[in-house]
């Protein structure tokens, strides 16, 4: 219980610290700070990569305002990477009719609940 409390708690922070850096400084400085943060195990945890995302939903319900794909999965993979999972974030886009979006990957596999949608899209970044 408060192994998973402590894990959305984390998660409503880095959360925070996302919205604050999308907001004030853009995609340019959000990807600076993906590309510092290295996977080190800070915190250990018995949960999978997919167990962390479905706690990090709950710091998403919980925030304050509501947030687009690129702030969770940020968020997510930076709480992944603090817990020692090697998580990258891309961000694709399909051109006609134009959508994009952003998701995560963990050793080459997406926690995207809709594979068909990620598969649809052309990568444009990856950090």
């Amino acid at each position: 219980m408060f192994e998973s409390t402590a894990l959305v708690l984390r998660a409503l922070v880095i959360l925070w610290v996302v919205d604050l850096v999308v907001s004030l400084k853009g995609f340019p400085s959000l990807r600076r700070l993906l590309v510092r943060v290295r996977p080190i195990a800070l915190f250990s945890s018995r949960y999978t990569p997919a167990e962390i995302a479905r706690l990090c939903e709950y710091s998403f319900i919980a925030y304050f305002r509501s947030i687009r794909c690129l702030q969770r999965a940020a968020t997510l993979a930076l709480t992944l990477r603090l817990y020692g999972y090697p998580a990258s974030l891309i961000v694709g886009t399909r051109s006609f009719p134009f959508y994009s979006h952003s998701w995560v990957e963990v050793g080459g596999i997406s926690l995207e609940v809709d594979q068909q949608l990620v598969e649809s899209l052309r990568e444009l970044d990856r950090c």
